[in-house]
């Protein structure tokens, strides 16, 4: 189970608590077990006492069970961020261990991104356009994503103005609320 949160804008993950870690600072492994684990950082429970200093980059190993039943060790870089007698808490550096504890977004394709509003609108109708100068039928149906809907509808309904005059056909917009966002069918 992966949680967001909104206000601190991370994600938490339900990689089991008490997954290994080893801790390498300046040549020296310490070993720890995980209690707390976010795309922001992990908190370790230290199985030992050690100087550590706020500030100190260190390099984690994280002993993750692997879908073949046997660990995967995974590598992250951070900076200590709370240190005190029994734990640590470390900042990871952005992406360190993003490759394991998530997976690219179906909709974005990983990249943090969609397309706008405004682009999806100018893709439907240049796409609109091949299509009718290709058939003889009065009219193009576009069955889109509703908030591709609403802006040719209502902010963008220009652009469909400007299609109708220049093709010499009428436009009709249709509601998909099943399609995923950037997809869409032109009749």
């Amino acid at each position: 189970m992966v949680r967001y949160n909104e206000k601190r804008k991370e994600v938490r993950h339900a990689l089991k608590t008490g997954a290994t870690i080893q801790v390498v600072r300046n040549g020296e492994a310490l070993s720890g077990t995980t209690c707390d684990v976010s795309s922001r950082g992990l908190l370790l429970i230290l199985d030992q006492h050690a100087d550590l200093r706020v500030g100190e980059e260190v390099v984690c190993e994280v002993n993750i069970p692997g879908d073949s039943g046997r660990p995967q060790a995974e590598w992250g870089r951070g900076k200590l961020v709370r240190v005190n007698e029994t734990q640590a808490a470390i900042l990871l550096t952005k992406g360190s261990l993003d490759h394991t504890l998530c997976q690219p977004c179906p909709s974005c394709r990983g990249t943090g991104m969609v397309t706008s509003v405004l682009t999806l609108c100018y893709d439907v109708l240049t796409e609109a356009r091949r299509i009718a100068s290709e058939r003889d039928s009065e009219s193009v149906t576009l069955s889109v994503h509703p908030e591709i809907a609403n802006a040719l509808k209502g902010q963008q309904a220009g652009l469909v103005e400007e299609f109708e005059s220049l093709t010499k056909k009428k436009v009709i917009i249709e509601v998909d609320a099943a399609a995923s966002w950037g997809h869409y069918e032109i009749r």
